[in-house]
């Protein structure tokens, strides 16, 4: 069986994978985790790994890989490699897939086509062992990284004067935490930071969360809000508001 080495290291935003080509993508799940691509043209069959066959859900990091492919890749390992065992990796199992390959393993003692699937979150520690299989160091040089999730509250003050506050907002990426806020109180297609709304800290250099606004008119205005998090994740929040 060929050597593998993998090809691309660094720091990968998840929603940036999502854009990829579906065969881009599974290419790029399988060499990570160490497998070889499958190019017999199967549908459900995306790599090997061992001798086990390995099936990629989608690139899109809000999906949920569901009970069909479950189902699916079950019955290409039965009738096309005549195996009991296989790999799923993806960013999310739905309730209904994880109950469908428990079904399937519960029939190992009773019949002859019981399937073993083991289902591997594509950012957890049991998918980053695999990574590091060729070399320790090999864990540290591949990353994912998650967009923070942006919940701005708005209160209005008094006429023309609101507060935006982002303190319910949300580092995704394991550890992480919010470490930079930028705001645009007129946004027009391209985020620009307002001038003294970009990068502000608190007395204690901690970024602040919380920051008054005061319109020149009232009126519709559209506002941006840019999150960053120490783990490299950023995220932009846009909405509108009638400024009163």
């Amino acid at each position: 069986m060929p050597d593998f080495i993998i090809e691309h290291w660094g720091i990968y935003e998840v929603p940036g994978l999502g854009s990829l080509k579906p065969e881009q993508f599974r290419e790029f799940v399988v060499k990570a985790y160490n497998g070889r691509v499958d190019n017999t043209g199967s549908k459900y069959i995306h790599g090997i790994k061992g001798g086990v066959p390995i099936h990629v859900g989608s690139p899109d990091y809000r999906s949920k890989l569901d009970k069909d492919e479950v189902v699916e890749f079950a019955k290409a390992i039965l009738t096309e490699r005549k195996r009991n065992h296989g790999i799923m990796l993806a960013w999310n199992f739905s309730r209904l897939a994880k109950q469908a390959a428990e079904r399937l393993a519960a029939r190992e003692n009773v019949r002859l086509d019981f399937v073993r699937l083991e289902m591997v979150n594509i950012e957890s520690p049991e998918f980053r062992k695999h990574v590091a299989e060729k070399h320790p160091d090999y864990d540290n040089l591949l990353t994912f990284v998650q967009p923070p999730e942006i919940r701005v509250g708005i209160k209005r003050l008094v006429p023309l004067t609101y507060q935006f506050d982002v303190a319910e907002s949300l580092s995704l990426n394991p550890e992480g935490k919010i470490i930079n806020v930028q705001w645009d109180f007129d946004y027009r297609s391209r985020f620009s930071s307002t001038p003294g709304f970009s990068f502000i800290r608190g007395k204690n250099k901690e970024p602040v969360l919380a920051v008054p606004f005061k319109f020149e008119k009232a009126g519709k205005k559209k506002i941006a809000c840019r999150v960053q998090d120490d783990q490299g994740g950023e995220s932009t929040w846009i909405g509108e508001l009638e400024v009163r």
